[in-house]
């Protein structure tokens, strides 16, 4: 994964981020952040799972899966990674779907199918093009998000112009089969 924001925007504590190229990837992030952590000794609980925040600003509960916390302060960042967007289709629970993209190498020379047209999406897409994968990109709307950040979209629109990387506009998946999808389409299903 590649942040879409330069070091300098996420930048934290006046801790410079000193990167190679021009975007931080995921492990260049997590190391910065775990280095400004064990800097400034912050006292970080590790998959704990937060199930109440109580109090008010001075003097908070936080409670977790494992334990009861107190702080002067609380800051909520959830991202949105943490829940998938299921399909709700027959075979989405096969070992063969997964919710979460995380690299291109099992998917080398392999034939794969990405669902959605937004950021995620689209990196994942153009990410498994470039290591090999045969990738179909299935697509809800009739044509790419216009969320897509703008150095990502053209690249996809090209691969997906030369047909490079197939895609399905205005089509849902209505199953997932060991080998294959069936695809609803507005000409019927494929």
């Amino acid at each position: 994964m590649e942040f879409f924001s330069t070091p300098d925007l996420i930048e934290i504590g006046g801790y410079p981020f000193p990167i190679q190229g021009y975007k931080p990837t995921r492990e260049e992030a997590v190391e910065y952040y775990r280095g400004v952590a064990a800097q400034e000794k912050l006292d970080i609980r590790l998959y704990e799972r937060v199930t109440d925040v109580r109090g008010t600003a001075g003097s908070f509960t936080v409670v977790t899966d494992r334990n009861e916390y107190r702080a002067r302060n609380v800051i909520v960042s959830i991202g949105f990674f943490d829940e998938p967007n299921l399909l709700d289709v027959p075979g989405e629970d096969l070992p063969k779907v997964t919710h979460y993209y995380r690299e291109p190498y099992p998917y080398v020379q392999q034939k794969v199918a990405v669902i959605g047209a937004r950021n995620s999406a689209a990196k994942a897409a153009l990410d498994c093009y470039r290591h090999g994968a045969e990738v179909t990109l299935i697509v809800r709307s009739a044509a790419l998000s216009d969320k897509v950040k703008y150095w990502i979209k053209p690249d996809l629109a090209n691969r997906i112009k030369e047909g490079s990387i197939r895609a399905y506009f205005s089509t849902t998946v209505q199953e997932i089969r060991s080998a294959s999808l069936v695809l609803r389409t507005g000409g019927g299903p494929v």
